[in-house]
């Protein structure tokens, strides 16, 4: 686990894939396919003050189906971003690690868990402890999986509505959004799965012999973590 810990932090800190700024999440993957079009056009509109001259004829261009002249139903491609999906394969990696190093690490507390009886059940009481630390650690890493999985569902229905509706800002503009908060989110996630390495490293660290020996006794250590 240390040397998960030490990694994870430095990708953190120094991975270019985790710092791209919001612009640049979106800006290759959907702000070229829409150049020249509504977005455009709605783009110079909001540019300009209420009162200029033109202004209100621009939008009525945009809003009256100038978009839909440019864009017909399904001509609009929105192609994987592959930013985003860079960090994806490595996430998932780290998350599978972490399931796998965590799924031992279960195993070997259990395996050190004393028969039931009566008295002097602190050491017993930490295992618990760190057991309920691992279960969360393990819920963590599957939500991340699931909202990989959730945000390629989304993406694909908002490009759905894009290619249906090329005239509504809207739905592009939700494109962005999502695209830039799933990033965002994955930013987050790389940090997360580092502090649950550490807090499972300090929590064991601090607690190893009530963790291989509840009750003090003599039964050989059964891994090493």
């Amino acid at each position: 686990m240390p040397s998960k810990v030490l990694s994870l932090d430095s990708l953190v800190k120094n991975d270019a894939r985790f710092g791209l700024a919001m612009q640049d999440i979106t800006q290759r993957y959907i702000d070229k396919q829409l150049s020249g079009g509504a977005a455009t056009l709605l783009a110079e509109c909001n540019k300009l003050p209420p009162t200029a001259g033109g202004a209100q004829a621009l939008m009525q261009r945009a809003e009256a189906g100038a978009a839909a002249a440019q864009y017909p139903p399904g001509s609009l491609i929105f192609p994987l971003n592959k930013d985003i999906l860079a960090v994806h394969e490595l996430i998932k990696k780290e998350t599978i690690d972490m399931i796998e190093i965590l799924e031992l690490l279960k195993a070997w507390i259990q395996f050190n868990v004393p028969r039931l009886e009566e008295g002097d059940n602190f050491g017993v009481d930490v295992q618990k402890e760190a057991l309920g630390e691992i279960s969360g650690g393990l819920q963590s890493a599957a939500c991340v999986l699931k909202d990989i999985t959730k945000y390629y569902f989304t993406r694909a229905k908002l490009i759905s509505k894009c290619n249906k509706f090329p005239h509504i800002k809207d739905y592009v503009t939700s494109l962005i959004e999502v695209d830039q908060k799933h990033y965002a989110k994955l930013q987050v996630n790389i940090m997360e799965l580092r502090n649950i390495y550490s807090v499972l490293q300090d929590l064991v660290l601090k607690n190893r012999e009530k963790i291989e020996k509840p009750k003090g006794d003599s039964r050989p250590f059964m891994g090493n973590f």
